[in-house]
């Protein structure tokens, strides 16, 4: 899934559709009315959910000059006709939607005939068989009544990238979400689980490890259940994760008991790990771990 195929599902940006005619989710709105602009918000982002294009299509605008910009793309798509190849394209990879709107505001322009609705969106689903995910984007509707009904002019989309004071977010979902997948590496450790290796890693994983030697996806994908290593138990502890756009920090201390060549040990190391958001969700790029304390297990 491209980046901008990923934005664009994130927003519902568009649709593929130019009728003009009220279909399911383009009901009347009285003009000036910021209750029916909330409204048509809402249905919008569900006519996407349910991969509605006829809906769609009926409250967007078949405008030449619309503005579209998308979270995860370079790219500003002026005018309606310009998009409808990709939406299209969109349409047919996207196998399952599911959004929340979040915090939805609407400041009605001079004259009541324009309105600015702003709001969080979180979005969840499937494309092309890949799960996918994106919560707390920024999304910024230009909305114009024309005969009484709300249409969509222009979108911008963004992605939460720090807090207000330029900290690192600390909470949240992309925390939780890369919180829980700490916690089922534990579990995978203690399984040697390749499958969630191989969802979770990225292509270009590297390891740094306290031996001075680097590990790849692949040579940790070979050792996981073998005799060169096995976990008979490991806890976590001091976790810390912190997150910046589409890139995230997570550093915690790791306690290990088992054995590495058919040799007992014991190992408490600190580690920092870098995580990416990719379409289908958080990836681990790299690993650095430190040997804390080092023993020989007792007989």
């Amino acid at each position: 899934m491209s980046n901008f195929v990923a934005g664009l599902v994130a927003i519902a940006l568009a649709a593929t559709a130019t009728a003009a005619e009220p279909v399911q989710g383009a009901q009347a709105a009285a003009s000036g009315d910021v209750a029916a602009a909330k409204a048509f918000v809402e249905r919008y982002v569900a006519a996407w959910d349910r991969k509605d294009s006829a809906a769609i299509g009926a409250m967007t605008a078949p405008d030449a000059d619309g503005v579209f910009i998308t979270a995860e793309s370079p790219r500003i798509w002026v005018g309606f006709p310009t998009m409808v190849p990709a939406i299209d394209g969109v349409l047919r990879g996207l196998d399952s939607r599911k959004s929340t709107v979040r915090d939805l505001r609407v400041k009605l322009l001079p004259g009541g005939k324009a309105a600015v609705a702003t709001f969080l969106l979180d979005t969840e689903g499937k494309y092309e068989g890949k799960p996918f995910a994106s919560p707390g984007m920024r999304i910024t509707y230009v909305l114009e009544d024309r005969k009484d009904r709300w249409l969509l002019v222009s979108a911008h989309g963004s992605l939460p990238v720090a807090e207000a004071d330029g900290s690192a977010v600390t909470t949240g979902p992309d925390v939780d979400a890369i919180t829980a997948l700490i916690e089922q590496a534990r579990k995978a450790d203690l399984a040697a689980d390749r499958a969630f290796y191989e969802r979770t890693l990225t292509d270009d994983f590297s390891f740094g490890i306290s031996t001075g030697e680097w590990e790849s996806k692949q040579s940790k994908l070979a050792y996981l259940g073998s005799d060169r290593h096995e976990a008979n138990s490991e806890a976590i502890s001091d976790l810390r994760v912190r997150v910046h756009g589409t890139a995230a920090i997570a550093t915690f201390t790791v306690t290990i008991d088992g054995s590495w060549m058919k040799e007992p040990f014991h190992v408490t190391a600190i580690i920092t790990q870098t995580w990416v958001k990719e379409a289908s969700g958080w990836k681990l790029a790299a690993t650095h771990g430190s040997r804390r304390e080092v023993r020989e297990a007792k007989p």
